[in-house]
This record gives C-alpha cells, structure tokens and sequence, in this order.
C-alpha cells in the first residue's frame, strides 16, 4: 500500500489487511518488480497527488514498479462532490484497476476492528483487495 500523500489512509487499510505498508516513497528493489496499491483521499488534494504519482509512475521514473491500480478513500461521510468524483474518475483511467472505500467511522480512533463490523461496501472493497493479493502470492 502506498500512499499518495499523508493522511490517505493506506497505513489503516495495509495494517487491517496484513499488507506491507510503503508509506509514501515507492518502493525500491533491486532484484524484484514491486506491486503496489496508490491510495489517496477522495478529495481535491488526494485527487491531485493521486494524478502526480500516477503521471511519475507512468513517466518510467519508478523502474521495476508495478501498480495494481488505485484505492480512494472517502474523505468524509455522505457522497463526494460531483466535480472530485468526476476528476478521480479521469485520473484513475491512468491505472490498471480503481476501488471506493466508503467513509468508516470505526477507523477513525486508529484501531483495527473486525470485518463483520465495517459496512459492507467496505467489506467487499477489502476482500477485492485480498483476493488480488492471493492472485499475486500463486504466480
């Protein structure tokens, strides 16, 4: 999980899932390629540091990255603007995949909770998530 920016919610979603977290540096091996999922808030400034990373990505300037598509996080409850939802759309077209994760309140004290308590969007959104890891650890 690599955040975009700070405060986009990877270090949340990485620690309930049991994925390692890149915080905001992509990640550098010099044998094997990385795969990673860019997180970033759904908001005006995740949008944007979303877009740069992406175009950084896309430019090469990252070698032996590979990214699994985009995570956004929802800023706050309720539905996102129109013009935010509409720019994420644009710029997760530079990316293989994207995913919503809706606004949980439980996550907000900086805790783990269990599955069975988060809404269910959020509980499908994550078991995506497992699912694509499960897909990379068989190759």
């Amino acid at each position: 999980m690599l955040g975009a920016h700070g405060g986009a919610g990877e270090s949340t979603v990485a620690e309930h899932l049991g994925f390692w977290e890149a915080g905001h540096a992509w990640p550098v091996s010099p044998t094997a390629p990385s795969r990673v999922v860019l997180v970033a808030r759904l908001d005006g400034r995740g949008v944007y540091a979303a877009q740069q990373a992406i175009q950084q990505w896309a430019s090469g300037v990252v070698p032996r990255v590979e990214v699994a598509g985009i995570l956004w996080s929802a800023d706050a409850p309720g539905r996102t603007l129109k013009p935010i939802r509409d720019e994420a759309q644009v710029v997760s077209g530079g990316v293989p995949l994207s995913w919503s994760l809706p606004w949980v309140e439980l996550w907000r004290p900086g805790s783990v909770i269990p599955d069975e308590r988060l809404p269910a969007a959020a509980r499908k959104t994550l078991q995506t998530l497992r699912s694509l890891s499960q897909e990379v650890e068989k190759k």
